[in-house]
């Protein structure tokens, strides 16, 4: 199938600016989170390769974009945020 082909194929870049706990890395090196926790699991049951990029939430604003990286976990979703970038469905909810 076409989905198959594309894991098989293609690795996700997803950008990862620090708000914990659901994006951090405490070494710069390693991706830690709510975020990180679902991703794995994502990877894990369909075999999907993601490479993480770490960087500022502006640089990744921009990044998304223009189509250089794939994914911004934890975005809230807003109506300009939406003519450039595709949301799922909500999976947290935080209290203000």
């Amino acid at each position: 199938s076409d989905e198959k082909q594309y894991i098989k194929n293609n690795t996700v870049i997803v950008g990862i600016a620090n708000w914990t706990p659901i994006n951090f890395t405490k070494d710069g090196k390693t991706f830690e989170g709510i975020a990180s926790d679902i991703l794995h699991n994502i990877s894990k049951s369909t075999g999907l390769k993601f490479k993480i990029e770490y960087g500022t939430w502006d640089d990744f604003i921009q990044k998304i974009k223009n189509k250089e990286i794939d994914l911004l976990p934890g975005t809230y979703h807003t109506n300009e945020r939406e003519s450039f970038g595709d949301f799922s469905k909500g999976y947290l909810k935080i209290k203000n």
